[in-house]
């Protein structure tokens, strides 16, 4: 277990270089866009928020052979969308608005897509779905913590922004 957790620290240390890094690179190329920043209004309910975070969640579960580039798209659309926010409505006004359930949402984003990884890389390691179901099993109460925050996170969400 110790090793997992040290693995996954360290899952967490590479996430937030490639978010340093996408933020710079969108800085420097001074990308100058709306593209996907929600609108103020347009405020979603706890059901669809868990809807959503759901499909995120499957999509991982189930695509861990192209874990990595879910993960560069995601990472990519956060960043973006966090840089916009700060550039259109300010910085306070988007730390308002995150605080309340980004630090349960992005680190069990961050912990999911680690479990993914470890799929990803059991699976092309032996090139056989039969030790990713071994590792899932292995694993399933992981899995079911992860989604039980995942819906927290949606709640939060869903109650702070209501």
């Amino acid at each position: 277990m110790k090793t997992f957790i040290n693995e996954y620290i360290e899952w967490i240390i590479k996430a937030l270089l490639i978010i340093l890094i996408l933020t710079i690179l969108i800085y420097v190329f001074d990308v100058d866009s709306e593209s996907g920043i929600q609108s103020i209004d347009s405020k979603k309910s706890s059901f669809e928020i868990i809807e959503n975070n759901s499909k995120i969640f499957l999509y991982y579960f189930l695509l861990f052979p192209i874990m990595p580039v879910l993960f560069l798209l995601d990472l990519t659309s956060i960043t973006t969308n966090i840089y916009f926010s700060f550039r259109l409505f300010g910085i306070w006004y988007t730390v308002e608005n995150m605080y309340a359930h980004f630090f349960i949402e992005f680190f069990n984003l961050l912990f999911y897509t680690y479990l993914s990884y470890i799929n990803f890389r059991v699976f092309w390691e032996f090139r056989s779905i039969k030790y990713v179901i071994k590792n899932v099993k292995k694993n399933y109460q992981l899995y079911l913590f992860s989604y039980l925050f995942l819906i927290i996170a949606g709640l939060v969400e869903g109650i702070a922004y209501a």
